[in-house]
């Protein structure tokens, strides 16, 4: 979902809680001293946003998003946090399942082959793995190319994404 979607969704929400027409809420507008909303309600905005976009939001970013396009952008930036960790967690549970070992040294920034000792066999195993615990369609070929744990993550990203 785009910044500009996200925003969209804020403008809303923000609109339904204070009454007012969402298309007169500016994206810049000072949420608080423009828009009239104090900590708590900002609160309750906050919760509902989570809920409908389906993202966690930290304490920051509660505190530094003074704008809706501000918050968009944090939101934004969440789920893409999000999205990488479901990634890592789909490989580490693929490598689990194929190499039976533990996941505990599966980092970003990892080589496959070098610092994990993979090779292309065990790279077809967990990939099978994926395929079949996720539903996901690997091109097994375009999986082992893959050198950095970091690759793998964008890779599976990308199917995520598209599934």
């Amino acid at each position: 979902m785009s910044v500009t979607k996200i925003c969209e969704v804020i403008v809303s929400v923000i609109g339904e809680y204070i009454d007012r027409d969402p298309a007169t809420v500016e994206q810049k507008a000072l949420i608080e001293k423009d828009l009239g909303v104090d900590a708590f309600l900002k609160a309750e905005i906050f919760s509902e946003l989570e809920n409908r976009l389906e993202v966690n939001l930290d304490e920051a970013a509660f505190h530094t998003s003074t704008t809706p396009i501000k918050l968009a952008h944090a939101i934004f930036d969440a789920l893409r946090r999000e999205d990488r960790e479901d990634a890592l967690r789909i490989f580490r549970e693929g490598y689990r399942e194929a190499c039976q070992l533990p996941v505990a040294n599966i980092t970003l920034g990892k080589s496959l082959y070098f610092d994990l000792g993979l090779d292309s066999i065990s790279m077809m195993e967990i990939a099978e793995a994926i395929e079949e615990r996720y539903c996901l369609s690997i091109d097994i070929q375009e999986f082992c190319r893959r050198e950095k744990v970091d690759s793998v993550v964008n890779y599976l990203k990308q199917l995520i994404k598209n599934a």
